[in-house]
């Protein structure tokens, strides 16, 4: 009678273990590698577009587009899209191949690369009736009132995000400036402060969160040349989410500079995992189980 009494629950415990492995199975193998969200609220079209003028920059400062901050004495500082003539650093876009890039910078949540999507930089009209850009950066500075200015990137689908990576920059900033970004969610919550590091970008690839691979050159109107002798960069910034918040769905996420003249560039993430509907069945088959079981033991 020992015997029996000891056997069964053993063979109960390994068939209810089996089911509930078979019922996590799409939950664990969910991805891990950040992938870029989609969002809208870009406010201001700082990068410039190669396919307005594919001879250089410097031809297609009209393209709608808006200083990145001031270069030497108070000129016009912008990026620029990979694809012209004169120079082949350019920002990865979707003018001349794809916008999507792999991160340099390890993700220090995932310990893998993040995907980044830029935004759009392609323009309508002509040199003779005047280019319209697309807003490309969500740029955090007023800069009539010279003061950090917050703004929203409103995700396209609501989803649960277990990560977030964020890329951004500043201007006439330095090597440790840095934002703050909470995450607002659709129960009406909204997440404590989180850090992102936006350096100045004249840093380069000299800080560890450099995300663009080799670094990228800028368009300064009062330079000489226009673009190249310097590296500039784009960083990345990683958080994790936990608890409650990583299975809420995502609606935006609001950014404050703190004062700096800082843009958000892109952003990605690991989308928490969610079972699959056939495996429902056998989470509360598994459930039921173990109820029974503990009646069981309770009463031997």
């Amino acid at each position: 009678m020992i015997l029996e009494k000891t056997t069964r629950p053993s063979i109960g415990i390994l068939g209810l273990a089996a089911a509930m492995s078979l019922a996590f199975a799409g939950v664990a193998g969910a991805s891990m590698a950040p992938t870029p969200i989609t969002a809208t609220g870009w406010n201001q079209d700082s990068i410039l577009s190669p396919n307005a003028n594919s001879t250089g920059p410097a031809a297609v400062t009209t393209a709608g587009t808006v200083s990145f901050g001031n270069g030497y004495n108070g000129s016009s500082t912008l990026f620029f899209g990979s694809g012209f003539a004169n120079d082949t650093k350019g920002l990865p876009t979707a003018d001349t191949g794809t916008n999507t890039f792999v991160s340099a910078a390890t993700n220090t949540v995932t310990g893998g690369n993040t995907t980044f999507q830029l935004q759009d930089t392609l323009v309508t009209g002509s040199s003779s009736a005047g280019y319209v850009g697309t807003n490309n950066v969500l740029y955090l500075y007023n800069s009539t009132t010279g003061l950090g200015a917050p703004g929203t990137l409103t995700l396209s689908t609501p989803t649960a995000y277990s990560s977030l990576a964020i890329l951004a920059t500043s201007a006439n900033a330095s090597s440790t400036t840095s934002g703050t970004f909470v995450v607002n969610f659709a129960n009406g919550t909204s997440s404590s402060a989180f850090t992102f590091s936006a350096p100045d970008w004249g840093n380069g690839t000299g800080i560890a969160s450099e995300a663009v691979p080799n670094g990228f050159d800028r368009y300064d109107s009062g330079a000489s040349p226009t673009t190249g002798g310097h590296t500039f960069g784009l960083y990345e910034t990683d958080v994790a989410l936990s608890g409650v918040e990583a299975t809420t769905p995502i609606t935006g996420i609001t950014f404050n500079s703190g004062g700096a003249q800082t843009g958000v560039f892109a952003i990605s993430g690991v989308a928490s995992p969610v079972p699959e509907p056939a495996v429902l069945p056998l989470m509360g088959i598994a459930g039921f189980g173990l109820l029974i079981l503990k009646r069981r033991f309770a009463r031997a």
